[in-house]
């Protein structure tokens, strides 16, 4: 039998930076372009982090529960664990972004089927001053192998 749980965790996010070199070859190196910033719907300042608490704030809460196909392969090698996600849940309860921010695996596809899953599901949106907010939630994915 397969089991999910969901939890709601605290999140560290860290960003990398990335830096081009020029190389000298025997004639006078380029000027790097201006790097590309690469905006991600995550980095929005306007769509909160889930902060349980906070004053005004309600977090979304899950309506509709999509379970993840658990491919027959993964079963077979016995792989089982969470997938850790990251989710915006926007005002009306749908998923428009998944990320994953702790991989189970990427073999055998079990990365994949937790955020299919959750793009599934719908929610009660999160609300600020009792008005509808886009939400970033942490969503906790589990895999077992049925006993």
């Amino acid at each position: 039998m397969r089991s999910l749980a969901v939890a709601a965790t605290a999140l560290v996010i860290l960003l990398v930076g990335h830096t081009q070199v020029a190389a000298q070859q025997n004639r006078p190196a380029k000027a790097a372009p201006p790097e590309a910033k690469t905006t991600s719907p995550f980095d929005d300042p306007s769509i909160p982090n889930v902060r349980p608490g906070e004053a005004g704030f309600t977090a979304p809460v899950v309506a509709k529960l999509v379970r993840p196909k658990y491919p027959a392969a993964a079963q077979k090698a016995k792989i089982e664990g969470v997938v850790r996600l990251e989710c915006i849940v926007k005002t009306v309860g749908r998923v428009v972004d998944v990320r994953v921010t702790q991989s189970l695996d990427r073999i055998f596809g079990l990365d994949d089927e937790a955020i299919k899953a959750v793009k599934k599901w719908t929610f009660k949106p999160g609300r600020r001053n009792d008005r509808p907010i886009p939400v970033i939630i942490p969503v906790t994915v589990t895999f077992s192998v049925p006993k």
